[in-house]
């Protein structure tokens, strides 16, 4: 019997996420470049995933890689920024998100928003 080596809060988070948002575990498997049968692995704590295969997760589904890990509640892969966001940037950001802007487009743009309120 494998004994357990990781916090149960990443573990309940990746099982989580992966039935919210998809896909199989198979699918992740391969968009994450890991062994077959490890993303079982990751939910019974038996493994730990690399800080590598954290970050492809977290841009998988979207959410901070300090979500996965237990580190915080907040999702959001902005959230230290998000008070910051003017009210009518929101908007515009959503829209970006439905017309299929990356994330790393959508990072450059808060950024760059946040730059400008910060100056004013």
């Amino acid at each position: 019997m494998k004994r357990k080596i990781v916090n149960t809060i990443m573990c309940e988070r990746i099982q989580q996420l992966q039935k919210e948002k998809g896909p199989t575990y198979q699918r992740i498997e391969e968009i994450c470049g890991i062994s077959p049968g490890m993303m079982s692995k990751y939910i019974r704590g038996t493994h730990l995933p690399n800080s590598e295969v954290v970050r492809r997760l977290s841009k998988l589904w979207s959410v901070s890689m300090e979500y996965i890990l237990g580190d915080s509640n907040e999702r959001s892969l902005y959230a230290t920024n998000a008070s910051l966001i003017p009210g009518d940037y929101v908007n515009v950001i959503a829209e970006a998100i439905e017309k299929g802007v990356t994330a790393d487009e959508i990072r450059d743009m808060v950024n760059t928003i946040v730059k400008i309120k910060r100056r004013n």
